[in-house]
């Protein structure tokens, strides 16, 4: 399992993450220009995943819609080849994704329910190995899709259930996402553009109270923990709530 542990860098300004590999030698300094995430590191998944114990559901028949995904990836082979699974719901066959994927050769990202008769997508303007942000709102069965602080057009309805607890593949132990992810944030409430644009350059201890606001979930994964989110391995911690992860 490779992860992110580049903690000498310097926390002041942009920075992009150092990356190590399982001995622990840097192996890339990324940089992407005027865009890059703010982190220490970043978690490295080829043929890997993270999973959490609990369960994140977002059920739109109830009405309890309103959420924010946010997070920061690098993908490490281009173009797409097939789809790849980047948040997912662990121990399925399928459904209930944030996915890359390649239709009529282009790039794009879905975001599917509990069945895979409904799934939201936008068509993607860059697929290439650098640091992108992305970010999805969905409130009421409609979905915003953003790339780097831009929204996006697509396909952008959705009405079905979505409920995912893993990263880096389909949750069913395939479909890998190859590649750096850092910065996942949760909300239960629609973020701004405005607010999207400035939690893109932030680690968690950079919000600010109100966009700490109906957080949910927050892991940086540029640090390996222990399962519980204490000192140690095997896991990933969450720096806002409980759910820490299990490296898998």
């Amino acid at each position: 399992m490779a992860l992110g542990l580049s903690k000498n860098l310097s926390k002041s300004g942009i920075v992009t993450p150092g990356i190590v590999t399982d001995s622990l030698v840097l192996k890339h300094n990324y940089s992407a220009g005027s865009v890059v995430p703010i982190s220490d590191g970043a978690f490295y998944f080829n043929n890997s995943s993270i999973n959490f114990g609990t369960s994140i559901v977002h059920n739109y028949s109830s009405g309890d819609t309103a959420h924010t995904y946010s997070f920061w990836v690098l993908r490490e082979t281009s173009p797409i080849a097939s789809w790849e699974g980047l948040i997912s719901k662990q121990g399925t066959s399928g459904y209930s994704w944030i996915v890359f994927n390649s239709d009529s050769s282009a790039p794009r990202l879905y975001y599917e329910g509990d069945t895979n008769s409904k799934f939201a997508y936008v068509n993607l303007p860059v697929m290439d190995k650098r640091w992108h942000h992305y970010a999805i709102t969905a409130n009421s069965g409609t979905v915003t899709m953003y790339q780097d602080g831009v929204a996006l057009s697509g396909d952008t309805s959705i009405d079905v259930d979505h409920t995912v607890n893993c990263l880096g593949d389909n949750g069913a132990g395939s479909n890998y996402f190859i590649g750096y992810m850092c910065n996942v944030g949760i909300w239960e409430r629609v973020l701004t553009q405005a607010e999207i644009k400035d939690i893109m350059f932030k680690n968690y201890a950079g919000l600010t109270s109100s966009q700490t606001t109906n957080l949910m979930h927050w892991w940086n994964l540029d640090e390996e923990t222990d399962t519980d989110g204490t000192a140690g391995d095997g896991g990933v911690k969450d720096s806002h709530g409980t759910n820490h992860g299990t490296l898998a």
